[in-house]
Parts: structure tokens; sequence; C-alpha cells
């Protein structure tokens, strides 16, 4: 679940801080306003992408307000949709291949002649050797053969087949100069543990099977370890052990046959002719492609650099991006801008044709595999940017046009559908594949579907689940923080981690050192590599010699389980007792602000479903229900800023209007959960309100008039119903209609009170006051919440005829405050006036409460 990488960050260089995205504003940094630029860094990272669809799925189970779900959905960001391969013209004759086969196998055996041809084909060569001894190997003997009859150059690509990864893996090694790259097709890491359970004691004794990674890996430009997602003799976890251990990208394919034992196995040719896959939720447009466009801070860009006769330009052009953000670069609004890559084309997968490559800011490296096929017909920023640079515009979607036998166009969804003009703009809409092969006629998904058809069975594609969602940056490069409780082992402890080594849980938590000063080096290291004597440790496993993580965790690290410490908070064995959380979780009702519904939401819900999974926790997921509120803004609408001055201190306005008035403001001025502007005529409203409360205090009688009465219990009953709902703009409204009506009629003394239980939820200071005026000697807010009586609640009934053109045709009993809509559905169902609306056309409902229910039909 965490693991190092190497990548690229947003680094102040006045505050001398790596910064989150969204610490980036128009291209400096929020805090000071200076420069930042990108540096590449080794980060801690938490895998959280292997929870992602969880994440989502399980929202399903939880009370959340739809807008926050939104959020989190939104921010995960799974898409469906496929990868497509595009080849790059000609480069395959720039390198040499070498094949290796498994075990049993030989030169002529399972995918080699027909990836010869394949090669040949594209104008490389494949040689493909003949191993000694293939049913009883010695790998030794067989690297040593490869070294006599094979010349490698750092041209040299190493292809390999099972236990043909094994003696790449030992020849490597003792090779005098790197090569370009070794792809390593379903290799397994041991000699047993395999899937059909056949005992193989010829592997046991191949070799020791012991390999020196570090120095693998900077034998080879990259290393690529492919797995087969059926195969039947390698489990899975072999070749992924092997791609972490040599720090390879590790790629899950599909074979013909199982194992990569067929005699045509495309995805094997995929992993070596140099291609750009890009992601695409769009398959169904796949002839629609006129260009293929590559993130700025892509990789292969580097590696093309030698054919790219622009590359000065391309290279200025990729500095220019280093200041701008992810979300300023995604940005429709912005203009688009952008650089060809001459000298570079790719072959489009279905029709054979060149397409040129582009360099693009608008294309972001963080999503999906930092390169997309352009289809400009059907794609705003496409379309922008084929606008702004004169390339072509292919349309293969057609927008339906729905007729009546005489040919008059209908409107659809209340507009006029016509054919769209893809000169003018773009069309994105729904509709049928055109200028599209074996697609065309078909609707939209439909088309998609069959062409991932087409792909996978061509082997220039798969189906595939994107996620916006990246997993999370653990590393800080600073003092304050928890310190991550890792050490790297001077020796050979970690073999399978890079060195790095656990802290036991005896020795938690690591304390931070006391220092002099803890502002952050321009190395881009943590304050805490400087302290020679806390990062010089021992290993904890060998005790010889090692170092200190000198990164600290992120503010999240804390914030993502507090909940759960609260249950247990003095337990020093484990973070709570099993039984307590058992009792607590999860937590039926969590009410934060909307800054806090994107990041924090997620992560804490990822850290308690990764507790769940290992049985920490007694549920999946940690709030039951998750609500937030609004922001209050400036008088203008705008967000409030010191650098605007545009602050309201509450501390001026509790002076001038009292606690209680403010209060009240903060809850009438609406929705809970929506921001609003702050209203100084608003809280002028509150405090008189307030005033009116002790006016009706020092107006108490012995009896109440019946509206009062009737007004009181409905009071009751709604401020109980919109609590429960947070709809406390309303219940501040009935707390204040209530006093007007009180006003104008008379008000008991227990009625009083009663009322003042209901007002100290909201106000209650001013009902401590106005509970003593009424001669009460304890405190309201000991006392209970009052019950509301529906019989004395019930609004008062009338009943009214119902006309149907003038005419009386029926009658129907209504609430005298029943609304115009309930009246309509009242009358529509009385039995004796439904005759006479039947078949009719409604042209007007009048609606006079108290006094007039009439159609006009």
């Amino acid at each position: 679940m965490a693991y190092k990488k190497a990548m690229a960050i947003n680094w102040c260089v006045s505050c001398k801080i790596g910064l989150a995205n969204e610490e980036v504003v128009n291209g400096v940094c929020e805090r000071c306003g200076g420069t930042v630029e990108k540096r590449d860094k080794e980060q801690w990272m938490i895998a959280i992408t292997r929870y992602a669809d969880r994440l989502i799925d399980d929202l399903s189970s939880v009370d959340y307000l739809p807008k926050i779900v939104k959020q989190q959905v939104d921010w995960i960001g799974r898409s469906e949709g496929a990868e497509v391969i595009f080849e790059l013209e000609g480069n395959v004759s720039e390198y040499q291949f070498l094949g290796l086969h498994a075990f049993k196998d030989n030169a002529s055996s399972a995918f080699w002649p027909w990836l010869q041809k394949e090669l040949l084909l594209r104008g490389g060569e494949l040689t493909v050797l003949d191993l000694p001894n293939p049913s009883e190997p010695q790998i030794a003997e067989q690297v040593q053969f490869i070294k006599e009859h094979y010349t490698f150059n750092k041209k040299t690509i190493v292809i390999t087949h099972s236990l043909g990864g094994v003696a790449a893996l030992k020849l490597l090694p003792e090779l005098d100069q790197p090569i370009e790259k070794l792809i390593l097709i379903a290799p397994p890491a041991a000699p047993d543990g395999f899937l059909d359970q056949k005992p193989r004691p010829a592997l046991d004794a191949c070799c020791d099977w012991s390999f020196d990674y570090q120095v693998i890996a900077d034998k080879a430009g990259s290393i690529v370890v492919v797995a087969d997602a059926q195969d039947h003799i390698v489990p899975l976890s072999q070749p992924k052990q092997l791609a972490e251990q040599l720090q390879a990208e590790f790629v899950v394919l599909k074979s013909q046959n199982p194992h990569f034992d067929g005699g045509e196995e495309p995805v094997v040719l995929q992993m070596i002719v140099p291609q750009i896959t890009v992601f695409t939720t769009r398959p169904d447009t796949l002839f629609g492609a006129t260009y293929v466009v590559l993130a700025p801070e892509h990789p292969l860009i580097a590696k093309l650099a030698h054919q790219i006769s622009n590359i000065q330009d391309v290279e200025a052009y990729q500095k220019q991006t280093v200041g701008k953000t992810d979300i300023e670069r995604g940005d429709e609004t912005q203009e688009k801008t952008g650089i060809v890559l001459e000298g570079v084309h790719v072959i489009h997968p279905v029709t054979g044709k060149l397409l040129p490559v582009w360099v693009a800011d608008y294309v972001l490296m963080g999503y999906g595999t930092g390169a997309i096929m352009a289809v400009p017909a059907h794609d705003v920023r496409d379309y922008q940017f084929a606008k702004t640079y004169g390339l072509p515009i292919h349309q293969v979607i057609e927008a339906p046009i729905v007729s009546v036998p005489s040919g008059i166009v209908h409107q659809t969804a209340g507009q006029l559908t016509e054919p769209i003009v893809i000169d003018v703009a773009c069309y994105t809409g729904e509709g049928v594949c055109v200028n599209s092969d074996f697609l065309n006629g078909l609707e939209i998904e439909a088309a998609k579907a069959k062409m991932i058809e087409w792909l996978e069975k061509e082997g220039k594609g798969v189906r595939k689940i994107n996620y916006r969602l990246r997993d999370w940056v653990f590393s800080r490069q600073r003092y304050w923080g928890e310190p991550i409780p890792l050490v790297r082992c001077a020796g050979t402890c970690g073999s399978a981690t890079n060195g790095w080594v656990a802290v036991p849980v005896d020795q938690l938590p690591i304390e931070l050192p006391e220092v002099d000063k803890y502002e952050p080096a321009d190395s881009g290291e943590s304050p805490l590599a400087t302290i020679t004597d806390w990062v010089n440790t021992t290993c904890p496993d060998c005790g010889g010699p090692a170092t200190r993580e000198t990164d600290t965790m992120p503010n999240w690290a804390g914030s993502s389980w507090y909940f759960l410490r609260y249950i247990d908070a003095h337990n020093t064995e484990v973070f709570a007792d099993p039984q307590k959380l058992k009792t607590w979780m999860p937590v039926n009702w969590y009410n934060g602000g909307m800054e806090h519904t994107t990041l924090h939401l997620l992560y804490s819900r990822f850290w308690n479903k990764f507790l769940f999974d290992r049985g920490h926790v007694p549920t999946a997921e940690p709030y039951a229900k998750r609500t937030s509120h609004g922001l209050i803004l400036a008088e203008d609408g705008t967000k409030m800023s010191k650098a605007k001055g545009n602050v309201v201190n509450p501390d001026g306005l509790v002076e001038e209007f009292g606690a209680d008035a403010l209060r009240l403001l903060e809850l009438f001025i609406g929705p809970f959960a929506e921001p609003a502007p702050y209203s100084h005529a608003g809280i002028v409203g509150t405090r008189r309100f307030l005033e009116k409360v002790f006016s009706l205090v020092e107006k108490v009688t012995d009896t109440s008039s019946p509206e009062v009465v009737r007004a009181l219990h409905q009071l009751i009953q709604k401020v109980g119903e919109d609590i429960e709902e947070m709809k406390y703009n309303t219940c501040v409204s009935s707390l204040m209609a209530f006093v007007n009506t009180a006003l104008a009629g008379t008000i008991s003394k227990t009625d009083a009170k009663t009322y003042i239980q209901v007002l100290n939820v909201f106000a209650p200071h001013v009902a401590e006051e106005a509970w003593e005026m009424l001669g009460e000697t304890t405190l309201v807010y000991l006392s209970k919440w009052p019950v509301f009586d529906a019989n004395l609640a019930k609004v008062a009934m009338i009943i009214l005829g119902v006309q149907v053109n003038g005419k009386v045709r029926g009658e129907v009993e209504l609430a005298m405050d029943a609304t115009s809509e309930q009246a309509r559905a009242a009358a529509e169902a009385n039995e004796h006036v439904a005759k006479y609306l039947q078949g009719q056309m409604v042209k007007k409902f009048i609606y006079v409460p108290g006094r007039i229910v009439s159609f006009v039909v």
C-alpha cells in the first residue's frame, strides 16, 4: 500500500516547500505570490487508487447530501472507455531485438516465429537463440551461451518468455553496457508455487534464484514486467513481486493462450513496438481522430528527442508550462497552446493513416496515460485547438433528426434539432455514427462496444476503467508532522523494499527532535535531514547503521482517524477497544464545512476501509450521515478576505447586537447548506425580533386565545421536524411568525414558557433571561423539549363548492391555509367534479383561499 516514487511537484522558490495544486493560483504561490516551478522529488505514496471503486460504490450505503456525494464521485472521476494503441511510424528499425525462450521451448516455440514476422514487417529484426539444455537448464550455462552468440549495444531490446526472464536477470549484471529495454513476459520469481501444482525439480537446480535488482535496473533503460490475467502456471504475485523489486512498470494483459503460449500474441507486440497509448471514453469516435496530443511532461518526448527536428522549440514550450497547475491547464476557457513534434507521426490503428503528434498543456500527465487522441469534431477542447492550428476536423457522429412523414422537423427535448455544421461548432450530443466504416448507423453506446471488441480482437487496444484520482502523496518536506516510521538499512536488510525497514511498534511514536530553527532548505529536503544525530540510527533488524526517513506525514494523517481515538482516548494498548468501537461506530452524523467534503472526507473514508479490511474497525464506512454548512459571504456576495478588507468581525456584532442576535442571523440567513451573504439589515431584524420576545413575556395573561394555542402546537411540531432536516432558517421564521400571532392575540404564562423552551435552542441567552422573568428558578436548558398536541395543532377546515365553467359541480373540504396545488388536487379527485373535467382541456384554474375553487374548461 505504501511505496516511494519520483514525481514532479509544485515547488515555491520563496517558501521552499512543495505545494498542492490548489495552492498555486495563476502560476504563483497563493501564500506569498512567489514563483512556482516543477521539481522532481521522491515521495512516499499511498495506493488509495486500489480503493477507488469501493469509495464510489459504498456511497449508496450512507446518507450524504447529494452535492457531497457528487463531490466524492467527481473527485475520484471513474470513467469507462478504452486504451487505444497508436504505433509510431518507423521506430522499430532503430533497435535490435533479442528473444529468450521458455523452459522446454526453443526458437520455434510459442509466439516467436510470428513475432519475428511482425517485427520484420515493421523494419525490425528479432534474433531468438536456441538456449542450451532447455529441459534441464543451467542458467549460468545459458548466460554464457548468450554472451558468446550475441552482441549487445545500447539499442538492444531483450524480450523474454517465462524462464527466459530468469536468464535475462542473471545476464544483465554481466553486460559491459546498459541496454535500451528489458521486457519480461510471464516471468517466475521462484522455482515453486506454480498454479498447476506440478513439481519442476529442474527449476530448483537451474540457479540460486537470487538477483541483484539494483544492478539489473541500472543496466536497462527501462523494464516492463508483463503478467497474464489467465495464467495457469505463474501466479500473478510472482511477476508483480519482480516488478516491485526492479521498480519496473507492471502490466497485466490477457493472452490468446494462457501463459502467453499462443502462436500469435498481439499484446506481446504491443509491449515491443514503440507506440503511444491513449485513453478515451469515446472509442466510438476513433475514426474521427485526426491528431494525437501528448502532455508536456510525457516521458516519450525525451525518448524521441533524437528524431524531433524542432526539439529546442519543444523543450522551450515544456518550460512554459511548468508554472501552470493542472486546474489552470484543464480550464476550457483558457486559450489552447501547443507545438507539433516535427518528424514524429503515429499510425491510425484502424485506417492506417499517418497522424501528426502534438504537445499541448491542456492534456494532463496525471489523467489516463498522459496522451489523447484528438477528435475535434466532437470534443470542445480538441475543436478549439484544431481551429487555432488549422488541423483537420472529421465528423463521425451525426445528430438525430426526428421527422413526421411530411418531412417537417419535430422538436426534440423542447429544441429544434437540425444538422450541425462542423466548421462552425463541434457536436457533443447523442447521435449515430457516420464516416466510420463498420460503425456506420450505430448509436453511440453500441458503437463503443463494437469498437472495443474490434480493438481487443486486433490487439490494438483494451477495455479500460480510468480514474481521475491519483495515489495519495504522503510525504511532506517540513519539520512539523508525524515522522514516517521507517529507516533505511545501509546493509542488506529490506531487500524487497529497497532497503527500507519498519520501526518496531515498541519504539513508536518517533518523536521530533528539538531544533533551533525549522525553516525549509532550498535543497527540497526536510529540515530534519540536517540533524545528523537524529537521522543516523541503527537498523532494527540487523543492528547495523541506518538512516531515518526525514519526510513527515501530511496533516491528513491525523485528521483521517481522530474520531476513532475519541472513543477510547486514554487506551495505551490499542488505538481503541474493539467493543467500544462496535458500540459507537459508525459516527451517526458528521457536519462540517464544504471545504472538507472532498479530500478530508475521501482520505478518512479510505483510512477507515483500510482498517476495516484488517479487522481493526467494525464498519466499512466511518460516517453514517454527512452534511455541510454554507459559507457566510461578504455583503456583495464575494468571499470574505483580509486582503479585500471585507471581513465582518463577529466580536463587534456581539457587542452591538448581542450573541443571540448574531446566532439567529447565521441560522436565518438562508438554507443551512448553502452560502449566503452577510446582511447588516438582517442582524438589525433579528435584534428587533428578540426585543419582541421580551415584549411578549411582559404581556402574558391568564389564558391564550385559540389561534395562539393552535399556532404554538404547530410551532412545536414544525420546529421539531425542521431541526431534523436542518431547515434552521424556517425554524427561526416560524419563531418570528409565532411572536407576531401571540402579540396580536393573548398568551398565557404557561404557553409563553413553552415558547421559550423552543426558542432556547436558537437563542439560549435571551431564553434563560425570559425564563427567569416568567418566574422559573431553574435553567431552561435543563427542561424537556415540549410535546405538541396534534388535535390542538389541527388547522381549521372549510367546505368549498367547486365550479366548472361557473356551475357548482361538487364540494371539497380544505384546510384554511391549503395551497393552490392542494386545492386543485382535492377538486380533481372529487368524483362529481371529475366527470365534468374528463376529456376537457383546462384553460384556467382559480383558487382564492377560503372562498373560490373554479375550473374554466
